[in-house]
C-alpha cells in the first residue's frame, strides 16, 4: 500500500485551499493544514511535525524571502522540503530557492502530489543517512546528492573521496589534501581549488533542510572545505561504527 504524505499548504486562495484537501488524497498526499499566512503555516508545520511545506508565491515577493523567513525560523531538524507553486522570476532569469522544486498551478493535482511525494521522499532518505539508517556508501551517496555535489566538477569527486577519510581518520585538511593529490596525481593546492570551486557552486542550491540539519543557524554561507568534510564525515563515522570491518 502506498505512503500517505502529509504536507501543510501555505495559499492565500481559500478556494484553491480546498480544492487541495479534497483532491490531493487521491495521489497519496493529505493536507494536514491549509493556511492563508505564515505564521498559522509555521505552527502547523510545527504541530504536525509536516515534512512538505506547499507554498504559493505572493506576486510581491518573487524571490521568496518570505518562504525562507518561514522556514529559518523552524528548528533546524524541523524543517520541511518545499515545493513551490508558481513563478519566481526575476529580470535575472528564474530564481530557484534553497533548492526547492517549482511547479504551476496548471500542472493538476496529480503534477503537483508527484513533486510533493518526490520532495517527501529526499528528505527521508537525507534523514536516514542522518541517523545512520544506511550504509556508509549510502549515506556518502545520499548526503552528497542531497547537497547537490552530483560528479560533473573535478572537486565533487575530490569530497567524494575525501569522505571516508575524514569518517575514519583524524586527518588534518592539509593531510587530506595530500593524500588526494597522490591518488589523483596533481599538486595538493588543486584539490584545495577545485574542492572550494565545488562547494562554492552548489552550496545555495542545496535543500535548506539539509543545510540548516548539517550547520544550524550558519547555513547560508558555504562551508570551508574542511568544515563540510568535518561535517559530513561525523555523519559517517556513526555509519561506519555499526559496520562491521570488513578484510
Amino acid at each position: 500500500m502506498r505512503e500517505t504524505i502529509g504536507i501543510v499548504l501555505l495559499e492565500e486562495n481559500a478556494w484553491f485551499r480546498e480544492l487541495m484537501r479534497e483532491v490531493l488524497p487521491e495521489y497519496g498526499v493529505t493536507v494536514l493544514a491549509a493556511e492563508r499566512d505564515g505564521a498559522a503555516a509555521l505552527d502547523a508545520v510545527e504541530r504536525f511535525s509536516a515534512p512538505v511545506l506547499l507554498y504559493t508565491v505572493r506576486l510581491a515577493d518573487l524571490r521568496c524571502r518570505g518562504l525562507y523567513e518561514l522556514l529559518t525560523a523552524l528548528p533546524a531538524g524541523d524543517v520541511p522540503a518545499a515545493v513551490i507553486l508558481g513563478d519566481t522570476f526575476t529580470p535575472g532569469g528564474p530564481i530557484l530557492p534553497a533548492g526547492c522544486r517549482r511547479l504551476g498551478k496548471d500542472s493538476g493535482a496529480a503534477g503537483i502530489a508527484a513533486a510533493v511525494r518526490k520532495a517527501a521522499g529526499e528528505r527521508k532518505r537525507f534523514q536516514n543517512a542522518l541517523e545512520g539508517a544506511l550504509s556508509p556508501e549510502e549515506s556518502a551517496a545520499v548526503l552528497l546528492e542531497t547537497l547537490g555535489f552530483t560528479g560533473s566538477l573535478a572537486g565533487e569527486r575530490y569530497l567524494r573521496q575525501a569522505l571516508p577519510i575524514a569518517a575514519r581518520r583524524g586527518m588534518s585538511a592539509k593531510e587530506i589534501y595530500v593524500t588526494l593529490a597522490d591518488k589523483n596525481g596533481v599538486l595538493p593546492g588543486s584539490v584545495e581549488r577545485d574542492m572550494r570551486y565545488a562547494v562554492r557552486e552548489r552550496w545555495t542550491g542545496a535543500p535548506l533542510y539539509a543545510r540548516r540539519a548539517l550547520f544550524a543557524d550558519d547555513w547560508e554561507r558555504p562551508p570551508a572545505n574542511f568544515k563540510l568534510l568535518s561535517g559530513l564525515g561525523g555523519v559517517l563515522a556513526g555509519a561506519f561504527d555499526r559496520t562491521p570491518e570488513t578484510v
